[in-house]
């Protein structure tokens, strides 16, 4: 527990300085989406891949700058990137700008719904 909460704090911490202005709601997302950013690289980094991680996070994040709070990435069990969730529902320009930007990367979108998602393209 005690490791969860420090967790939290370096969340919390790092959103609170990376977006000052950011929306109350948008806040607890982003937060959480941080947290579970952090646990996957603590679980990565005990296998030793934490490198890799890291590069595909910052690259991902870099590409998509603020956008990045709209997102989660799912890892594989190699620790690649393989899916990207959003966070609700997006507004149609800020899907097409993303999905543009996500293209780039290599990733596509699949449309199932409130289980769409983009997935590494093969």
């Amino acid at each position: 527990m005690e490791k969860l909460e420090e967790i939290y704090r370096e969340a919390l911490r790092f959103v609170e300085r990376r977006f000052p202005n950011i929306d109350p709601k948008e806040k607890r997302i982003t937060v959480l989406s941080v947290m579970k950013m952090l646990l996957d690289l603590s679980k990565h980094e005990t296998l030793g891949e934490s490198s890799q991680v890291e590069d595909d996070i910052s690259r991902i994040r870099d590409h998509l700058g603020e956008d990045y709070t709209k997102i989660a990435l799912i890892f594989d069990d190699e620790g690649n990137v393989s899916e990207i969730l959003r966070y609700g529902w997006l507004k149609k320009e800020e899907w097409a700008r993303i999905n543009e930007k996500l293209k780039k990367l290599g990733f596509k979108w699949v449309s199932e719904g409130e289980k769409s998602r983009w997935i590494k393209e093969a």
